[in-house]
């Protein structure tokens, strides 16, 4: 395990840099307007693969032990495309997306579904060294494009990243066709029921969690684009970037730590392994967050461009609730682990009370620091609902929350399990 756990920082640290250096480059050559653009995009992507990820996300990952593959793959590829067109005419109907970008983020999300059905059996078999792989490939390979489709002066636009998404969509899909076809099915948790009900059951409630907190994440976007506008929005686009990089560590930890609880019944061996997880990824988050909070404004300008200005600030009140989040990967991952997805989407909703509640107030006076404060909340708020539900269900006591002397000797010993 200690590889994997090495292996998944390591591959979220490099996708963050990948990411980092493309909304650098798209920021001298696009500017914050395009940088703005880009963020919405992205945002339609993300909430066009909620519906698809129904049945092609964790339920895959939580069944992938259960039941044969063979079973799970016809019915995500099915779901996959259904979901799409869904999708598509939603944003249609709705105006969702940018206006010429619509058909572009409809074909993306089905890729990006199908790229999630396979690395998503990959985690269930914790085959995490492939999955890592191929999210390391999809990075550099959309960075690679980006940078040489947006060379030309007169291609500098929005369409350059969905021109390269394309590119690194299609690649990053047949290589993990290619790895899941290395992988032996093998059903190793034996639990019965109709397969299509179990998807709906485990995937209904994770899709429902991430769909909130998706609205959580990214509602301050909507806020932000018609109060300030679209440039405003390429700062704060930026702004979250940088600081959600701190999650590295706690998104690469909670990955492993998915693996591990879907193939474990015992609770006393979740609870553990769970809070181990917990307090090495907030003890990341906060390593990771003072360096950002120490880095000057001008490096920023000078990575991201003249026009993104106020990184330092936006980081400084975003960090408490990152923190927060940090602690939020593991609780959220031993409720999905062990079939108990609702409380995520309860905590979701929570958060997302908060933020239209206190962003409503905020963000009109007090613009992109109003914005990084109100998520800082609401993520705090699901935190602790998720805190609250995790001792009672588990018996923990609030002292096992706390760091003690013993934790790294924990970690380690965690890490170093087969």
């Amino acid at each position: 395990m200690v590889r994997a756990a090495i292996g998944s920082i390591a591959a979220r640290v490099a996708v963050a840099i990948s990411n980092l250096i493309l909304f650098a480059v798209a920021g001298h050559r696009l500017g914050k307007e395009g940088l703005g653009t880009m963020g919405l995009i992205v945002l339609g992507i993300t909430l066009a693969v909620l519906l698809g990820n129904v049945v092609c996300g964790g339920a895959l990952t939580y069944l992938a032990p259960r039941v044969p593959r063979r079973e799970l793959l016809w019915r995500a590829y099915l779901w996959a495309i259904g979901s799409s067109v869904i999708a598509y005419v939603a944003m249609l109907i709705f105006g969702i997306v940018p206006e010429g970008y619509t058909v572009h983020v409809g074909a993306l999300a089905l890729i990006t579904v199908l790229f999630t059905t396979h690395t998503g059996l990959l985690v269930g078999h914790q085959r995490i060294k492939a999955f890592n792989w191929i999210a390391i490939l999809q990075s550099i390979v959309l960075l690679v494009a980006f940078v040489l489709i947006s060379q030309p002066a007169d291609q500098r636009t929005a369409m350059a990243y969905v021109e390269a998404g394309y590119i690194a969509g299609i690649a990053t899909v047949l290589a993990s066709v290619a790895m899941l076809a290395q992988v032996k099915d093998e059903v190793r948790v034996h639990d019965g029921g109709p397969v299509w009900s179990r998807l709906f059951k485990h995937g209904g409630f994770t899709q429902l969690a991430n769909g909130l907190q998706l609205l959580t994440y990214r509602c301050t976007y909507w806020f932000i684009d018609r109060i300030t506008g679209t440039g405003s929005l390429g700062v704060f686009t930026v702004g979250t970037q940088v600081a959600e990089s701190a999650w590295l560590g706690p998104r690469g930890l909670a990955t492993v730590l998915y693996g591990r609880l879907s193939n474990t019944t015992n609770l006393a061996d979740q609870r553990a392994m769970t809070l181990t997880i917990l307090k090495a990824s907030v003890a990341f988050a906060i390593g990771s967050l003072a360096v950002l909070l120490l880095l000057p404004e001008n490096l920023y300008r000078w990575v991201f461009g003249p026009e993104v200005v106020g990184i330092p600030f936006i980081v400084m009140y975003l960090a408490p609730g990152i923190a927060a989040m940090a602690a939020s990967q593991a609780f959220s991952m031993f409720f999905s682990g062990t079939g108990r997805n609702q409380h995520n989407a309860i905590g979701s909703a929570i958060a997302l009370c908060v933020m239209l509640v206190v962003g409503s107030l905020l963000i009109p006076e007090k613009h992109l620091h109003g914005a990084a404060v109100t998520a800082s909340l609401a993520y705090t708020a699901n935190t602790v609902y998720q805190m609250i539900v995790f001792k009672r269900i588990t018996n923990a006591k609030w002292s096992h929350m706390l760091p003690h002397a013993g934790d790294v000797r924990d970690v380690v010993a965690l890490l170093k399990r087969r």
